[in-house]
């Protein structure tokens, strides 16, 4: 081999060294670069947010509000349903500082947890609900509107849509103060005139006393409310014992065609008495859901006989 051939053309020139000039003169030549160092800045800034995550949010929202504070410590007392007093409405239609005080604690125990001690809606269990609670220094938005007997209105009968509970439980001369109270947040509420007091007596009824709902402890509800459920399961087990037992009755034998869960009918049968005397209510509590009802797609074929049948059967076991 000769070694002092050339291999290589005589055009092409190798260089030693980069010309850094070109580079600049073709910034394109750059685009390689440009992308690594794009790949770093995004890995480096999104590591540094995932480390210092805390760091970066720390204080910067406000913490979740202790509500716990407002929340009622006691048991309902016992209450039976009552009458209350009627009242002189022109006198509980003027803020006297007796009422004005009685207001402000019932606004303590009942409003406080979401209208604020300022009355401005800001109270810290109403951070979390949507909408957010009434502020009373607010003209605007009112639903029922902003007189006395509108906001007795409120008082009586709430807004289910908006979150604001009744307090038809409170007595009238009550709901006035907590009126009169929450009133005073702001200087601009409408003076009442001598139409609206006549048409809040008219309406509600107050010169001839309101009516109060019965109370009971919510423990002994709930003792009433398991003990009824129980006595219902007892009462069920007991029929399909008897079901089982004499299963060759012919209405035992519809039942048993047209019901895939029988403890299931039964429980949706025995919230109801209007259907032992009545047939079409009987075919209507059936057929209006029937796979939920524990029944199946039997039952709307069978013939008006086999109905009557079935629902004589039903009638007898309840009644047992």
């Amino acid at each position: 081999m000769d070694d002092n051939k050339n291999y290589f053309d005589d055009d092409e020139i190798f260089e030693t060294e980069v010309d850094w000039w070109k580079i600049f003169k073709n910034p394109h030549r750059w685009a390689p670069l440009y992308f690594i160092v794009t790949i770093v800045l995004i890995v480096t800034c999104g590591s540094y947010f995932v480390t210092n995550f805390n760091t970066i949010f720390e204080n910067k929202h406000a913490p979740m509000p202790d509500t716990t504070a407002n929340e009622a410590t006691g048991e309902l007392a016992m209450k039976r349903a009552s009458l209350s007093e009627g009242l002189d409405i022109n006198l509980y239609y003027v803020p006297s500082d007796t009422l004005l005080a009685r207001g402000k604690e019932l606004y303590d125990v009942n409003c406080f947890a979401c209208h604020g001690t300022e009355g401005d809606g800001q109270g810290p269990a109403g951070v979390a609900l949507n909408p957010k609670p009434r502020s009373f220094k607010n003209p605007e938005g009112w639903t029922n509107g902003r007189r006395i007997v509108d906001i007795f209105k409120t008082l009586k009968e709430g807004i289910p849509k908006n979150g604001m509970l009744a307090y038809d439980f409170m007595p009238p001369a009550d709901r006035f103060a907590m009126i009169h109270y929450v009133r005073s947040f702001a200087g601009d509420y409408p003076e009442p005139t001598p139409d609206e007091i006549a048409m809040a007596d008219t309406v509600h009824s107050i010169s001839l006393g309101d009516s109060i709902p019965a109370q009971i402890p919510v423990a002994l509800a709930m003792e009433k409310v398991i003990a009824e459920d129980s006595t219902i399961k007892a009462n069920i087990d007991d029929i399909l014992e008897y079901v089982g037992v004499y299963n060759e009755r012919p209405g035992a034998r519809i039942f048993d065609l047209v019901s895939t869960d029988k403890r299931k009918s039964l429980e949706v049968l025995s919230r109801s008495t209007a259907w032992r005397n009545n047939f079409n209510n009987f075919t209507a509590i059936i057929t209006s859901n029937l796979l939920d009802n524990g029944f199946c797609s039997v039952a709307s074929r069978l013939s008006t006989r086999q109905w009557a049948t079935l629902h004589s059967y039903m009638a007898e076991l309840f009644t047992e």
